[in-house]
């Protein structure tokens, strides 16, 4: 019975991030949030060095980590996604998972 929640807990992890991957690769607005979060980001990096309030420094740093994480969003999906489609292969099929011997692996030198 666990095991079954486990899979639909994949299953359905799974489809939220293709539907959040699918839906910000065809939506215009996100297209216009990455454009101003580069321009953040590059605004960001060109002055950093006039900054001399630290407080003010420190919120500068916190406002590049935002927009960074902003910026990798879509990509973190993708890879959260391969993860979990990898569990969901490797709980589906366990019997194809073998673990390598590295005691007993041969080694072979060529030329």
């Amino acid at each position: 019975m666990a095991e079954n929640n486990y899979r639909d807990e994949l299953v359905k992890r799974i489809a939220d991030c293709q539907i959040v991957i699918s839906d910000l690769e065809k939506s215009p607005a996100w297209a216009v949030v990455v454009s101003d979060m580069q321009r953040q980001r590059e605004l960001l990096d060109n002055t950093w060095q006039d900054i001399i309030d630290e407080k003010k420094l420190q919120k500068a740093r916190e406002l590049k980590l935002a927009v960074m994480h902003i910026l990798s969003l879509k990509n973190k999906y993708a890879e959260e996604l391969a993860s979990l489609q990898k569990q969901l292969e490797e709980n589906d099929n366990p019997e194809e998972i073998v673990s390598k011997d590295y005691d007993n692996e041969t080694i072979t030198e060529e030329g």
